[in-house]
């Protein structure tokens, strides 16, 4: 059975990064993510529309580009993580088993 180590670094880098994250935040019981509020949360020029139409909270003018997610917010993003974790780990079995020709 042969590898394409292209494939595994892939497959297997965001597969890494996504499991670990996932767990980090669900023992954490919390995740830094993007806050919305922010201008930066929102590339390009439909971007700018749509930060343009957000809420503006008065108290804080000038809020930072992320936060801290807790409670149902954070369980929702770690369970995500953890379902990115294991399909980018079943498409990198299935691109070796085709590639194989098991498949």
């Amino acid at each position: 059975m042969k590898f394409n180590p292209a494939v595994l670094i892939i497959t297997g880098g965001f597969s890494l990064f996504f499991f670990v994250s996932g767990v980090r935040a669900l023992v954490r019981k919390r995740m830094t993510v993007v806050n919305p509020a922010h201008s930066g949360a929102w590339p390009g020029l439909l971007g700018k529309a749509m930060h343009s139409q957000l809420p503006k909270n008065p108290l804080d003018p000038h809020p930072s580009l992320h936060m801290e997610a807790t409670g149902g917010r954070a369980l929702g993003m770690a369970v995500l993580y953890l379902v990115l974790g294991v399909a980018f780990l079943g498409m990198g079995v299935f691109a070796t088993l085709v590639e194989n020709g098991v498949l």
